[in-house]
C-alpha cells in the first residue's frame, strides 16, 4: 500500500463488525506520524452510523469509503489509485531535476567528479569540465593556517586550462582537535604494525621518519584561527562556482559569506542526521556517500549507519538536492538515480585509471591482468580514518594484527606517505570504491565523462 502521500486518515468503525478486520489491517500498514507526517483518527461506534475510512493526500484531495463487506485488499485499491496518479507526478517531476540544476549551474552533464585527494589533478578537473562536468579540485592537501595562495593558484591553472567552466573546490572540516600529537607508545605501535606488514626494518622506518608531522589541516582550523572573509571573497572572484566540504561542516557566517559571492555550498553527508545538521548550517546541497565509496569515509556524527548509497539517497532525497556517491560507475547507475529525483552523481573511482590521474598504475593495471579481482576493504589503519581500499597483502596484514593505539589522522598519513616511498611494490593505499573492476583505465577524463553521459542519455531520453 502506498501512504507516502497520506497526511490525515480518519477512520470510525464497529470493533465487532465485519469492517473491524480491514480497516485494521488499513491503518496498521501506515507508519507512525513521527516517520510518516500522517496523523490517524479513530472513533469507534456503538450505534447504527456507517463505517468509514477517510483519507487526505498531499495534494489536498479528499476520498473515502464505507469498509463495510469490503476487504483490505479493496480498500488498499481504492486509494493507491490516487496515490499512483501522485506518484507519476513525482517521477516526472524528479527526471526535471537535474535539468534546471546543470542549467543554473552552467553544466552540461548531470556528473560530478569526486574530488578525491592524492588522485585528482587540475589535468582532470579541467578534462571533466571542458566536457560540460562538474570537476572538483581537492585542497586537502593545502595548510590555509599558513598560506592560502596554492588554493587560488590551482584555480587559476584551472581557468587556463577549462576557462570559465564552473569548478567544485573541496576542502576538509574535520574535527582538528582530534589530531593530537602522537606519544612515544603510539609512535612505536605505528613501527610495529608497519614493519610486519612492509617488510622493512623499524629501524630503517625510524630514520626515514625521525619525527610525526602533521597533514592535512582543517579547514575549521583556519575558520576558527583566521578571518576567512578574504578568503571566500578572493574564491568569488575567481569566478569559483562550488565549494564542498568533507569530514564534517564549517560554520554558519562562513556558509553565508561563501553564499554571499554567489557560490553553492555542497556538504558530504553518510546519515539523515548528517544532512539534518548540513542544511541547518546552509548547505544547498547534499552529497550522499554511500558505504560503497571509495576513499575517505566522510561521517562526522555517529555512529556510522553504514548506508548504502541507494538506502541513504532514498532516506535524504525529500530533504532537498541530493548528489549520490559510491558504487556507481556506469550508465544504468547514472540513469536510475535521476530518475529518481538526483540532480547530478558525484564518480570518483570511474577516473581513478584515468590518463589524468596521479594515482599509482596498480588497479588499472590490476583490472586489465585479471579476472579475479581482490575485494575492497574499509581500514583506518594507514591515514588514521576509515577509507576503503583495495585489499592487498600489505592491508590484509595490516587488518590481521592486534588492535593498539596509533597516531592519528594527518598523523598516521604523513608517516606512511612518507615511509611509502621506501615500501616494496604492492604496499600501496589503492583507494576505490566496490565496482572498481568495470573502470576502463588509460581514458581521457574527457572521454570517460562524454561517453557515459552519452550512454546516460540514451537510457532517460
Amino acid at each position: 500500500m502506498i501512504t507516502k502521500y497520506f497526511t490525515h486518515v480518519s477512520v470510525r468503525f464497529n470493533p465487532f463488525s465485519e469492517a473491524a478486520k480491514p480497516v485494521r489491517l488499513f491503518i496498521g500498514r501506515i507508519p507512525t506520524a513521527s516517520k510518516s507526517g500522517c496523523s490517524i483518527e479513530r472513533k469507534i461506534l456503538t450505534g447504527d452510523e456507517e463505517p468509514l475510512v477517510k483519507v487526505t493526500f498531499k495534494d489536498k484531495e479528499v476520498m473515502e469509503i464505507n469498509p463495510q463487506s469490503k476487504r483490505f485488499e479493496d480498500l488498499r485499491s481504492y486509494f493507491d489509485a490516487h496515490s499512483r496518479k501522485l506518484a507519476l507526478k513525482d517521477a516526472i517531476s524528479d527526471m526535471f531535476k537535474f535539468k534546471s540544476f546543470i542549467e543554473n549551474l552552467g553544466l552540461r552533464a548531470p556528473i560530478m567528479q569526486a574530488p578525491m585527494a592524492g588522485v585528482s589533478t587540475v589535468e582532470m578537473v579541467a578534462e571533466v569540465a571542458k566536457v560540460g562536468g562538474l570537476g572538483s579540485l581537492p585542497m586537502a592537501s593545502y595548510d590555509l593556517t599558513k598560506n592560502t595562495e596554492p588554493v587560488f593558484e590551482q584555480i587559476r591553472r584551472f581557468k587556463h586550462l577549462a576557462g570559465n567552466a564552473p569548478v567544485n573546490v573541496n576542502f576538509f572540516a574535520h574535527d582538528y582537535k582530534e589530531q593530537t600529537p602522537p606519544g612515544p607508545t603510539e609512535q612505536a605501535n605505528w613501527f610495529k604494525i608497519m614493519e610486519k606488514a612492509s617488510g622493512v626494518s623499524s629501524e630503517d622506518l625510524r630514520s626515514t621518519i625521525p619525527q610525526f608531522e602533521r597533514i592535512n589541516v582543517s579547514f575549521k582550523e583556519f575558520e576558527a584561527k583566521h578571518d576567512v572573509k578574504p578568503f571566500v571573497e578572493q574564491l568569488g572572484k575567481l569566478n569559483v562556482k562550488v565549494v564542498s566540504f568533507h569530514f564534517g561542516l564549517p560554520k554558519q557566517q562562513t556558509v553565508d559569506l561563501i553564499h554571499k559571492e554567489g557560490i553553492l555550498v555542497f556538504a558530504c553527508v553518510t546519515n539523515r542526521k548528517e544532512a539534518e545538521a548540513a542544511l541547518a548550517v546552509g548547505a544547498d546541497v547534499l552529497v550522499a556517500q554511500g558505504y560503497e565509496a571509495g576513499g575517505h569515509r566522510g561521517a562526522f556524527i555517529s555512529p556510522d549507519e553504514q548506508l548504502s548509497t541507494k538506502a541513504l539517497f532514498d532516506n535524504i532525497v525529500d530533504l532537498g538536492k541530493v548528489i549520490p556517491a559510491g558504487g556507481i560507475i556506469d550508465a544504468e547507475d547514472v540513469a536510475e538515480y535521476l530518475r529518481k529525483g538526483a540532480v547530478a552523481v558525484s564518480m570518483g573511482t570511474i577516473y581513478v585509471t584515468s590518463e589524468e590521474s596521479s594515482a599509482p598504475g596498480f588497479i588499472g593495471n590490476l583490472v586489465k591482468s585479471s579476472s579475479n579481482l581482490p575485494p575492497t576493504v574499509m581500514t583506518a589503519l594507514v591515514s588514521g580514518k576509515i577509507a576503503r581500499t583495495v585489499k592487498t597483502p600489505f592491508i590484509e596484514s595490516l587488518e590481521a594484527q592486534e588492535k593498539v593505539p596509533l597516531p592519528s589522522y594527518g598523523y598516521s598519513y604523513y608517516a606512511y606517505k612518507t615511509a611509502a616511498k621506501h615500501f616494496p611494490p604492492g604496499c600501496g593505499f589503492y583507494l576505490a570504491g566496490t565496482n572498481y573492476g568495470k573502470v576502463t583505465p588509460g581514458d581521457k577524463s574527457a572521454t570517460i565523462t562524454s561517453r557515459l553521459w552519452q550512454e546516460v542519455q540514451n537510457r532517460i531520453g
